[in-house]
C-alpha cells in the first residue's frame, strides 16, 4: 500500500511540473490531465481553482470545497477570495463527480454564471469550469455554458 501512496505521489508531481509556470489554455489537454490525475479516484466531491497568471500561468491550485459522494458547496465569495490573495489574473474552475456522468448539472450551470459574475467585478476572467468523472474531463466553456 505505502508504494502505491508513493507512485501516486510521484506522478501527480510530475503531472503538477508540466502544468506549473507554462501557458495552460494553450495545452488544454495537459491541464485536463492534471485535473483528472487529481480528481480522478476521488470518492467524494472536491471544487478547485487554479488560479492563473497573465500569462496564463500557472500560479497555484487549491481546494476550496470538499463535499459528499454527489455534492459540494461552492460560494462565488471563496473563489473571488482566493483568487484575489494569489494576484490572480485568471482562474480555472474543476470539480469531480464521483459517477461516471460529466455533464454539468443545471446547479453546476448557475453556480459558474454567478462565479464568472463575481470574478468579473474584481476584474479577474473565469477562463473555464472542468468537470471530471473518472478518466473523463469536460470543459462547461467548450459545452456553450460560460
Amino acid at each position: 500500500m505505502p508504494a502505491v501512496k508513493i507512485s501516486e505521489a510521484t506522478g501527480l508531481q510530475i503531472s503538477h511540473s508540466r502544468v506549473k509556470g507554462k501557458p495552460v489554455l494553450t495545452h488544454l489537454m495537459e491541464v485536463q490531465d492534471y485535473c483528472i490525475s487529481i480528481l480522478a479516484r476521488e470518492p467524494i466531491e472536491y471544487v478547485m481553482v487554479l488560479c492563473l497568471d497573465s500569462q496564463n500561468r500557472l500560479i497555484a491550485d487549491e481546494t476550496v470545497s470538499r463535499g459528499t459522494v454527489n455534492q459540494t458547496s461552492v460560494y462565488p465569495r471563496e473563489i473571488v477570495n482566493l483568487a484575489v490573495r494569489h494576484f490572480a489574473h485568471a482562474v480555472i474552475i474543476m470539480h469531480n463527480h464521483s459517477g461516471a456522468e460529466t455533464k454539468p448539472s443545471r446547479a453546476n450551470i448557475e453556480v459558474t454564471k454567478d462565479i464568472k459574475k463575481a470574478l468579473a467585478v474584481m476584474g479577474i476572467a473565469l477562463h473555464d469550469h472542468l468537470i471530471v468523472a473518472g478518466t473523463s474531463c469536460v470543459s462547461a466553456e467548450s459545452l456553450g455554458h460560460l
